[in-house]
């Protein structure tokens, strides 16, 4: 399987990529470049799904359809980011401090 990234970088335990303070809240936009769905996770924090799209025609793949399908208002800890699409989320970092993960659910990228 194909490595990937995030902002250009792949995977190293010992960086931290991003910080936020309890309180705070941060949008992330996820991008899926290839034909295969990919649930992301995030650990500790929650999130709100705030839109979600995909490059594919929901005509000629109508489950499309169905898995775009979210309330925006949802508090959850996986989404699925569509074939050749993007979801937006807001993530709401509590009042937990330290280290946590963001990844995909997809087996072979873990």
């Amino acid at each position: 399987f194909p490595q990937y990234y995030i902002n250009g970088k792949a995977f190293d335990g010992d960086r931290l990529d991003f910080h936020a303070e309890p309180g705070q809240a941060v949008e992330y936009i996820l991008i899926n470049a290839n034909h295969n769905v990919h649930p992301f996770h995030i650990h500790v924090n929650r999130f709100q799904v705030k839109e979600m799209g995909s490059e594919l025609s929901t005509e000629k793949y109508p489950v499309l359809k169905e898995l775009m399908n979210f309330h925006p208002d949802a508090w959850r800890d996986t989404v699925v980011v569509p074939p050749n699409g993007r979801t937006r989320v807001w993530v709401q970092y509590k009042e937990y401090t330290g280290k946590t993960l963001f990844h995909c659910h997809f087996l072979a990228h873990e």
